[in-house]
């Protein structure tokens, strides 16, 4: 499978940065010498006039301690605090990712975060590199979003994967955005059918995707959002993201980092 562009998302442009996280991409693996750009907005420098400058407005009623969004299992600690600045700056970052994308008519992008680990710290072994090979069949599926690695919540009703074979299946309810691919078709659902909306109402990119894909425990987000990404994922990552994010360099305030946000890893 041909990538037009590898995409890091980072704050950290130094380097010593970006060396180490190549180190670790090229033990993931691509499938040939690609280009890439490293791509990064620190929220914590936004303001609101800056967001409305921007034509963007976070979503008021993320919180459901205060919003007027109340759902059946509301356990998730994420949801009940307003979404923080780090929170938009990383999801624009992203936005900035697919809109880049669409504009250069890319076929394929490969998206992986700074905090990429190509080990599997949960069990102590590394992983295998990614056979891109393998992924052609993904492309013959017509594919719009493919997880590299995600964080499966489990400790929701009816967000179970469903297996296509031993290496793929549709993906359920996941978080975490750390490696993914998308295709042409892809960006354009995401930027012509889903960005203007959630420009209007910017929140956590986590959140986001599923909501294109499944249904998600944020009920609101189902009625908002048409699910017509057609979303596939590995099963078994073969990147993971790190817990050790060095304060300054993480997109998203240490604060914003809890156990329970990463309670199925």
């Amino acid at each position: 499978m041909k990538i037009d562009k590898l995409y890091i998302v980072s704050l950290d442009w130094s380097k010593e940065a970006i060396d180490n996280i190549l180190v670790e991409v090229m033990k993931i693996g691509l499938p040939d010498i690609i280009p890439y750009e490293v791509v990064g907005i620190d929220g914590r420098q936004l303001t609101t006039h800056h967001m409305s400058l921007m034509g963007i407005k976070a979503y008021d009623d993320w919180n459901l301690d205060t919003g007027n969004v109340k759902v059946e299992d509301d356990e998730n600690p994420f949801w009940h605090r307003d979404v923080t600045m780090g929170e938009i700056g990383c999801t624009l970052s992203h936005v900035a990712i697919w809109e880049d994308a669409y504009k250069n008519g890319y076929d394929n992008i490969l998206v992986y975060e700074d905090d990429i680990v190509a080990d599997n710290w949960s069990e102590g072994e590394s992983w295998e590199k990614m056979d891109w090979e393998q992924l052609e069949k993904v492309k013959k599926l017509n594919y719009d979003l493919f997880y590299l690695g995600r964080v499966l919540q489990n400790g929701f009703d009816g967000v179970e994967d469903t297996p296509i074979d031993d290496m793929i299946c549709k993906p359920g309810y996941s978080y975490t955005t750390h490696g993914y691919m998308l295709s042409k078709s892809g960006i354009k659902k995401i930027v012509e059918n889903h960005l203007p909306k959630l420009k209007s109402m910017m929140f956590v990119v986590d959140e986001f995707l599923p909501s294109l894909y499944c249904e998600t425990p944020r009920t609101e987000l189902n009625d908002i959002f048409t699910k017509d990404i057609n979303a596939y994922a590995l099963n078994k990552n073969v990147v993971e993201q790190s817990r050790n994010v060095l304060e300054g360099n993480s997109l998203t305030e240490p604060d914003d980092i809890e156990d329970t946000y990463m309670n199925n890893i």
